[in-house]
């Protein structure tokens, strides 16, 4: 097991290779002041806990408009373990379904569209907890505006609405919605034995330039629970986008890699000690070359007064009048006045150039997430469209997409458009980003212009001072022939530049100090971060059965879900997922579309009977599949996708619980009659 001082000895090893002279005393002495020592003292396995939802009912009320009157309606169905599945056209309410239940368990209803949110009023959902029975009890007013309220509770076992209504006493309450999530967020943690992890990240806000760290709750690890349409890259860590430490995160905490909370802990401390470094060097900049340039000009100065106050001294030297050594003297110091300022704003204009550069990346960044996220919402959209999908009207005018994309209003219902996690045509947004990236590739062309201009006027600056500089030294030489400045001014010009002098020196020390203050900075960030790199490489090596056996069992479901000629699935010391198919590594992003579904699936169901079959990890055992390949995977591949997932029914049944909707009639065929659910008269749920 990695120890505190194990850390330190290991960390003192790595920088003494690279010729690092850290001692190990301040080694320590820099991990403690982290912390780290306590986060290490508290990495303790903890329990792991089974979900099983037993029961789900929906009540509300929908609103048809155009003056007709609303429509009551409850939905409810018992389940239990193992395969529960609703096949049902689009439209006919599988996906609310299941978010509702997701609103249950997590707190969120992001899934749940705006229009329909407002005509559900109760929610209630009984569930088994490490085999202890709950109720999860939702119910909403306001008519879905923007004060509409959200209260309830989690209730210790299955109770009724009425029995709820009668003052029941919950061991979780709340009266709005985030107050709701954090409930929900403790309640689940604790029972769940799951951890909190923290990673960083620069926030997006232009006006805001700070390192922010962030936290896992479980609505965060719930990702590896509820698997959308347009969700299947969550927990798959590409290795050509090269981030991803929110997946990193869950995935690790879900394998049981208990010590990844170590790890994150030591790169959170080492980002921001980067941070801090980064900033304190900015600050410092050009400054201490500037002063110790000015410096040396008047010690120069100072040298030739004392000549010339030598050379008055002797009878044989004429005073005569100064005036050409004053006005000399005076151009010489607005010179380097002027370079100072110029000095400042080169210092200034870098400092801005490296966040102009930040912010590309950043956008960058946004812009590829948003084009991934684009080609799945392409499968989607480029779909054949029979029915509104927030009323459920028929459709069958050409230009409904073009409308309904300038309006933001559905031309059938006339009600509004709002995105969910930026839903519909990413072409604008995404063209935006672009915009946005070009502007900014415009300020930093301007920027580094800003900057040569800059320095080809500091060195001309300089030029002229260095001339005036050699021209007082040659009127110096030539004093005994007439020289031109009393013996009082030039005692006083001597007082002058002492006491500059003096100043400079002093702000040379402050500069100095500062410079302490980088060193320590750089000193600090290289020990937390090679002890982070430390700690990971340990930890991956420790835990690396567990991710073998994750990978050996995606491979094992993915060629049986139809991913042709896939001959291995590595998970790397940085957790990127690398595939080798036909001979060829690649990512999973590299697949076609339809091997990506079936992939993506695969890895969310290998990494919850990992648990099931080897003991391995904390996942929950639940996992809910909606709409699954709709269009992407063929009728053969979507078939075997089926016959698995009821031979998981058959032999982890009583292991696991898997909710699935699809909308392609033909998985009635090849699942359990049992565990299938159809709308009455082929309507609605």
């Amino acid at each position: 097991m990695l120890t505190f001082e194990k850390l330190v000895t290991l960390t003192a090893e790595r920088l003494a290779e690279h010729e690092k002279k850290i001692s190990v005393e301040t080694i320590r002495d820099r991990l403690q002041d982290a912390g780290i020592d306590e986060i290490l003292r508290q990495a303790v396995n903890s329990g792991q806990g089974r979900l099983l939802v037993h029961d789900v009912y929906v009540a509300g009320e929908k609103r048809l408009g155009d003056g007709k009157a609303n429509v009551p309606f409850t939905y409810q169905r018992k389940l239990g373990t193992g395969l529960w599945a609703w096949v049902g056209k689009n439209g006919a309410g599988k996906s609310t379904v299941l978010n509702s239940i997701v609103w249950a368990l997590t707190g969120s209803d992001s899934g749940i569209s705006r229009r329909v949110r407002q005509w559900i009023h109760d929610v209630l959902v009984h569930f088994t907890l490490g085999g202890e029975q709950y109720s999860s009890y939702i119910t909403r007013s306001g008519g879905g505006s923007a004060n509409d309220s959200v209260r309830g509770g989690i209730y210790k076992g299955f109770l009724t609405l009425s029995e709820i209504e009668l003052q029941a006493e919950p061991v979780a309450r709340y009266d709005q919605r985030d107050g709701m999530r954090e409930a929900i967020d403790n309640f689940f943690m604790q029972k769940l034995g799951l951890t909190t992890m923290r990673w960083t990240a620069h926030s997006p806000q232009k006006d805001d330039p700070d390192l922010h760290a962030h936290s896992t709750t479980w609505r965060t690890y719930a990702h590896a629970i509820h698997i959308e349409d347009d969700s299947y890259d969550d927990l798959i860590i590409d290795p050509q986008k090269g981030y991803g430490r929110q997946d990193r995160k869950i995935l690790e905490m879900l394998l049981g890699v208990e010590p990844a909370r170590v790890v994150s802990e030591i790169q959170v401390q080492a980002d921001f000690a980067k941070e801090a470094f980064g900033r304190a060097r900015s600050r410092v900049g050009g400054r201490q070359d500037q002063i110790q340039a000015q410096i040396r000009q008047l010690e120069q100065e100072c040298l030739d007064i004392d000549q010339a106050i030598g050379l008055m001294q002797q009878d044989q030297t004429p005073v005569e009048d100064d005036s050409v050594f004053v006005a000399k003297r005076e151009s010489r110091a607005q010179l380097l006045n002027t370079q100072n300022q110029i000095a400042q704003e080169i210092a200034a204009l870098e400092a801005q150039k490296q966040r102009i550069e930040q912010d590309i990346l950043n956008a960058e960044r946004a812009r590829t997430a948003i084009q991934e996220q684009s080609e799945v919402e392409y499968l989607v959209n480029s779909l054949a469209v029979v029915r509104c999908p927030h009323c459920e009207a028929t459709v069958d005018e050409k230009d409904r997409l073009e409308r309904e994309r300038s309006d933001h209003v559905c031309h059938v219902c006339a009600q509004p458009l709002t995105r969910t996690r930026q839903r519909g045509d990413l072409k604008p947004v995404i063209k935006e980003r672009e915009a946005d990236i070009s502007g900014l590739k415009v300020a930093l062309k301007q920027a580094s212009s800003d900057i040569q201009d800059r320095r080809a006027k500091l060195e001309t600056s300089q030029q002229e001072s260095g001339k005036l500089g050699k021209e007082l030294e040659s009127n110096v030489s030539r004093a005994r022939q007439g020289f031109t400045e009393s013996y009082a001014t030039l005692l006083v010009r001597k007082g002058q530049n002492e006491g500059q002098l003096e100043q400079l020196r002093r702000n040379l020390a402050e500069i100095d100090a500062e410079r302490a203050e980088v060193d320590a900075a750089a000193t600090w960030h290289l020990i937390l971060q090679t002890a982070a790199e430390i700690a990971d490489q340990y930890v991956f090596d420790l835990y690396k059965v567990v991710f073998n056996e994750l990978s050996r069992l995606v491979v094992h479901l993915a060629t049986q879900f139809g991913v042709p000629d896939l001959e291995g699935v590595e998970i790397d010391e940085k957790r990127y997922v690398r595939l080798t198919q036909g001979g060829v590594q690649l990512s999973h992003t590299d697949l076609a579309r339809s091997e990506r579904v079936k992939f993506k699936v695969a890895f969310h169901l290998a990494l919850m009977l990992l648990q099931v079959r080897s003991g391995l990890g904390k996942h929950p055992g639940f996992l809910i599949i909606d709409t699954p390949g709709t269009a992407e995977v063929n009728e053969a591949d979507f078939i075997s996708m089926n016959r698995d997932l009821a031979n998981i029914h058959a032999e982890y049944g009583e292991q696991v619980q898997i909710l699935l909707a699809t909308a392609r009639p033909e998985a009635v065929e090849h699942l359990p009659a049992e565990v299938v659910e159809r709308p009455k008269n082929g309507a609605f749920f």
